[in-house]
């Protein structure tokens, strides 16, 4: 995306204002150009993608499964590094870190997807409930 920009006499810049369209554009393909400034503005993009979830402990069980059978499936289709970490003696509750690379060409970055399945299966909804 490309403003037109003049400089102002204290040295601010007046660019033309962003309408519904010049923000969402589906049909808009990113030039060579636009793909690199943008990594330029934000160096390491497209990168990690780090959540954490505050899980009941007696939760996390759901999310692990017998011999970690579950958490391995989610691991493995949604591509996402899960872990379950520790907590002191009598903490009410766990953090459940879920990390991914992210992908351009994906509707949802696989850590995200992980988000999604994790927290539906504590929720206890299913995995086709929206």
């Amino acid at each position: 995306m490309t403003t037109v920009t003049e400089p102002i006499q204290n040295g601010t810049l007046q660019s033309e204002p962003l309408t519904s369209e010049t923000i969402l554009d589906p049909t808009a393909n990113p030039s060579t150009e636009e793909s690199d400034s943008a990594e330029k503005r934000w160096p390491g993009w497209p990168g990690h993608c780090v959540f954490r979830l505050i899980v009941p402990v007696l939760k996390v069980g759901i999310i692990i499964g017998r011999k970690g059978e579950l958490i391995k499936k989610t691991c493995e289709e949604t591509r996402a590094r899960i872990r379950v970490l520790d907590a002191p003696v009598g903490t009410p509750d766990r953090i459940v870190l879920i990390s991914g690379k992210e992908d351009l060409e994906a509707p949802l970055s696989p850590a995200m997807d992980a988000v999604i399945r994790i927290f539906k299966r504590v929720s206890g909804l299913t995995e086709t409930d929206d």
